[in-house]
């Protein structure tokens, strides 16, 4: 039972990332996002962190793939703090980081935008972005997309 719930879930989230180079690696770099910004969230969060990874995808301003966005820099540093601290450490607690893989999968999967289409988050110890217009709050974590 184990392995035909791996491989149906391999399946599912391989078929909308076919047109991604490499797509087991994408779904990685996903993962990885979702573990190192939100392992310690609800699950609906975690997916919700993974959704504004995709959100960014598909917007002109960030890279074009999942890994690209991930590991984007600007001037101003990298776009996912972890990335400047911990972007060369594998994740280190099993769980979290297969509950994070779950999440990442069902953000690709599943196509109901819990952030509507936010591209920007924070957790709530930062104030408010009053530049930003807010979409959602899951967990501890605030979602906006610009005005």
């Amino acid at each position: 039972m184990r392995w035909k719930l791996a491989a149906l879930t391999l399946l599912l989230c391989w078929l909308p990332l076919k047109a991604q180079a490499n797509p087991s690696r994408q779904m990685e770099c996903l993962a990885k996002a979702v573990y190192w910004e939100a392992r310690n969230q609800p699950f609906n969060a975690q997916v919700a962190v993974a959704q504004v990874v995709l959100n960014r995808v598909e917007d002109g301003r960030f890279r074009s793939d999942i890994c690209g966005v991930v590991f984007q820099r600007d001037s101003r540093g990298c776009q996912f703090t972890w990335v400047c601290t911990n972007a060369t450490r594998r994740p280190r607690d099993p769980h979290p980081w297969h509950i994070a893989q779950v999440a990442a999968y069902v953000a690709v999967f599943d196509y109901i935008d819990m952030v509507n289409g936010a591209i920007f988050f924070h957790d709530t110890s930062v104030r408010r972005w009053s530049h930003l217009e807010r979409t959602a709050r899951i967990g501890e974590l605030v979602f906006y997309r610009e005005r």
